[in-house]
Formats: structure tokens, sequence, C-alpha cells
């Protein structure tokens, strides 16, 4: 069911003790002490000119709701001008202007004192996203599966063999905007360490040290998520085709480094593949099943991009996944790589995994009423001693398995990708190690 009303509402506290928050909400780099706020389930495909409704639990003195302790920053912490007004028990919160599509908002709810004085019992807090085009999305159509909350962290090391002014720049990734993965929060650690939103779509851990020589440097990139499993509802072949509302087609349908889809051999199997449907769905569905029957997995003959794959027929994850999506783009249907790790229940010890084992790709493919929708083509299975396909794995995920770092496999803003900048001749080595942790 689409949603048609603008307004959305939620409980935000109780005001019944007292409790004054000494924590300050924004900074050059905003940190959160999470244990002091009250953390609100992010919002996905916001319209951009949504009027929230906050609800108290108490009314409300009006000379509280002021912009310093009700507001709404960008991904680069700016603040966004407000209309504010409130009624009784509820605060309404307006843009000024339109918010930008396809971009992470957070708002901040601090300080705000009832009638009879009483104050927050925790401020709150909660991330949204607006839609990426003006196209709405039905939410109805799926259902997430087993959700848990994970704590991703990344430790960057660095040593050298002689002293020198070490320069660091870290590919974080680009935060989810797949519906089987939320994104709560984001921190960083170490020396002079901060997040670079400079590129609101890729963020990057940037720090400036002195490494002497023999000592290590450390550096930590802290990454708490939601994650689930999937399953769709509706009938995703009931797609109208039409991409005419998406602003991102031409980036997801256009060739790029190892997504040859622009190359002739790859057009023709596309052609080929495709020649009787041209619905977008059957056409994933077509590619899912030539991709995952037609490759084998090949160590000595990985990460050499679609055309190479579709050449050899050998490759990984990433070859898998890279010629599934160069084959919809060639035909019209958007389509992109993700990158992170694919860790099953079963591989962690004490709610602990190592991601370093575990570093996968797949694959999205986009309908322009249900979104991103995934599609695991690197999979194997056998009946009866026969390879066989398996659709579990395409539009389908049967729980919290696959943990997204990013949807950049290659070029400058390659995923998990570190990049120093030293004095000649120092030597400075650097190396990641990456833990997943189970929160609940």
């Amino acid at each position: 069911m689409f949603l048609k009303n603008n307004t959305k509402k939620f409980s935000i506290f109780k005001v019944h003790l007292f409790v004054i928050s000494l924590l300050i909400l924004l900074s050059t780099s905003t940190v959160f002490a999470q244990s002091n706020y009250t953390i609100f389930t992010s919002k996905d495909n916001i319209s951009t000119d949504k009027t929230w409704n906050i609800k108290f639990s108490k009314n409300i003195d009006k000379n509280t709701v002021t912009s310093e302790n009700v507001k709404i920053v960008d991904d680069n912490d700016n603040p966004i001008k407000l209309d504010l007004n409130s009624s009784g028990n509820i605060v309404f919160l307006k843009p000024s202007t339109k918010y930008t599509p396809g971009k992470t908002y957070t708002m901040y709810i601090s300080n705000v004192k009832a009638l009879d004085g009483t104050s927050l019992e925790n401020p709150g807090i909660m991330k949204f996203t607006t839609k990426n085009d003006v196209q709405a999305i039905d939410s109805s159509s799926y259902s997430v599966l087993d959700t848990h909350t994970y704590k991703i962290t990344d430790t960057l090391t660095f040593t050298s063999d002689s002293d020198t002014k070490l320069d660091v720049n870290y590919n974080i990734g680009t935060l989810s905007n797949s519906p089987y993965q939320k994104e709560i929060d984001l921190k960083v650690a170490g020396n002079d360490a901060v997040i670079d939103s400079s590129n609101s779509i890729n963020k990057k851990l940037t720090a400036s040290t002195y490494l002497k020589a023999g000592e290590k440097s450390q550096y930590q990139v802290i990454r708490t998520i939601q994650a689930s499993g999937i399953k769709y509802i509706k009938d995703l072949s009931k797609t109208s085709e039409n991409y005419s509302n998406f602003s991102d087609y031409s980036k997801y349908t256009s060739a790029s480094d190892k997504i040859e889809s622009n190359n002739p051999a790859i057009i023709d199997k596309s052609k080929e593949l495709f020649a009787e449907t041209s619905n977008p769905y059957y056409k994933a569905k077509k590619a899912y099943e030539f991709v995952n029957s037609y490759m084998t997995y090949d160590q000595t003959n990985k990460n050499k991009g679609a055309l190479n794959a579709l050449k050899t027929s050998k490759g990984v994850c990433e070859d898998y996944s890279e010629l599934f999506v160069a084959l919809l783009r060639a035909s019209g249907v958007p389509a992109r790589v993700v990158t992170g790790y694919w860790v099953d229940g079963k591989n962690f010890d004490n709610n602990i995994a190592n991601g370093n084992n575990y570093r996968h790709a797949w694959a999205e493919y986009y309908l322009p009423e249900f979104g991103w929708i995934i599609a695991e083509p690197t999979n194997l299975y056998y009946y009866n001693g026969n390879r066989t396909i398996d659709y579990g794995y395409f539009s389908n995920l049967s729980g919290p398995t696959h943990f997204i770092a990013g949807y950049d496999t290659s070029g400058e803003d390659k995923d998990n990708t570190i990049y120093s900048r030293y004095f000649q001749g120092s030597n400075v080595s650097s190396s990641i190690q990456t833990q997943i942790e189970k929160l609940n």
C-alpha cells in the first residue's frame, strides 16, 4: 500500500522524570553517547517535503520549542531551516525548503519541557533518508525477517621503518539505502580522526599523525547497523517498467570500471538472454539463471570484471555480480554491485565473527515501484548430485546474513580502501582487521 499522507507521528519521550542532559548535540563532527539517547528506528523513502508530528506524553511549554532544542541536520551536520509550530502535546516540524532526494538526515529532540516544568527523560535521535526519486516505493511489498543489531569495527594499523608524518584517507563506504540493512550509528576513533562528509554519498575517515619508527598507530571505524532477511510478498513482475522518475537511472544503466555494459559481447549476450521479454523483473531472473549456471568459482581468475567473466566463465563473487549487473545495464535495467560480508549464524563464535574471512560481493537490481532488490548469484546448489539453480537467493534473503559495506568495487571510492601519504623512504605498512559483533 502506498503512503498518501505526508504526516508521520512517533512518540518521543515520557516527561515524568526530571533529567537534565549535559550532552552537546552538534559539533564539527557529531559524536553521540548512545546510552544517553532514545534512538528511534530509522525511516526510509521519506518525501522531500515531509512534515513530522512529534507527539509527547504531556502538553509542552511552547517557549522551549526552539531551533536549539528541536533540529534536523544533514550528513555534513549543517542545520536544516525548519518551520516549527506546536499545539498541546505535539510539535510540528516542516522544512522551509524541500530536503534533497536520496540523502540522510538526523533529527534531534532535547531540552523540551512540559507545562509543569518537567524535562525529557532522555533526549531523542532519529535518522531518516529521503526518497532517491519522486516515485513512491511500496514498502508493503516486502517483509523484513529476523532483524538483529550488529557492530562492525574496522581497525586500521600503520607501522613505519622511520619517523614520518602520516596522512590517512580511508574509504568507509556508502551508507546503506537497501531495505534489508538500516544504519544506526557511525563514528571513528584515533588521533585526529574525523569523518569526511564533503561527499555525502561516500564516507571517509581522514587523519594526520606523526608516526615514530617501529611504533604502531591505529584508527577505528565503528558502524552500528540493523540487518535483516527480506521476503517480497507482492508480485514483482507486475512492475510498471517506467523509470522516468528514477533520478539515478543514467548512473545505474551506464558502463563503469569492470562493468563493461557497453561492450559488444555483453550487449549481444544481453539481447540473446532477454529476446523474449521487456519486463525488468524477468530480465533480472534470466540474468540470475545465466550467471549462476554459467560461472565457475575460480580464485585464479578473480576480480577481473564482467567482460572477462563472460569470456572465461570463471571468477569469484565480484565477477559473478559484475556480470549480472552488466547484462542488466546493457538492456536498460538499473543494477549495482554491493560489497560487504556474507556471515551465516554458525560463523559467529560468542557473537563475534572475523569479517576478513567473509568479505563478499553481491548484486541488486531496481524496479520502479519496489526499489532496490537483492540478487545473490554466487551460490552453489546441488540436487541429487546435479548442479541446480537455487531461486532462494533471487529477490529473497532468508535471514540477516549479508552486511553491506558499500556499493563501489573499483575506482577512487572503492570500499574499505586505505590511501596514505608519508615521507619517501619511510616504508609505511598498513593492515585492516574487521570484526562483526552481534549485539542482540
